[in-house]
């Protein structure tokens, strides 16, 4: 049974949402195509932890493989990880930058700097988590 990347992306949108609620000092404007671009590294993890390639219909709008239901939410977590990193890394650089410039002060930064280090983090033990499950479920079936 095939999985529409639609359904990924809800996980990856709903993500979001639930952070912004808890954060809003993150203020994140998320564009249409960043989606896309993070799917490709997310892909890759995912085929790298379990050893498995991940085939996609010609429109790449649909995983071919038969995947289970739950690597769905692994993916969209994936993709909503490589994304607060790189969100991240965009704000330690900027404060990196203005830190060079005693003198001039960005309100706020900080506190996003701490949101974002606080999801990146919690990101990372999920998608750790997941995996492990994942990947324990395989090695019961062929026990």
């Amino acid at each position: 049974m095939s999985v529409t990347l639609e359904k990924i992306y809800d996980v990856f949108y709903s993500s979001i949402n639930e952070d912004l609620a808890k954060h809003p000092e993150l203020d994140v404007n998320v564009p249409d195509n960043i989606v896309d671009t993070f799917l490709d590294s997310a892909a890759y993890e995912y085929e790298e932890n379990f050893g498995e390639e991940i085939v996609y219909d010609s429109n790449k709008t649909e995983i071919l493989n038969d995947i289970p239901r739950h690597h769905i939410r692994l993916l969209g977590k994936l993709i909503y990880k490589s994304y607060m990193e790189r969100e991240l890394n965009s704000c330690l650089r900027l404060a990196n930058h203005f830190n060079k410039r005693s003198e001039l002060q960005v309100t706020g930064l900080q506190a996003k700097i701490v949101a974002l280090k606080e999801i990146t983090g919690r990101l990372t033990r999920e998608t750790n988590r997941m995996f492990t499950r994942g990947i324990l479920k395989g090695v019961s079936k062929l026990g």
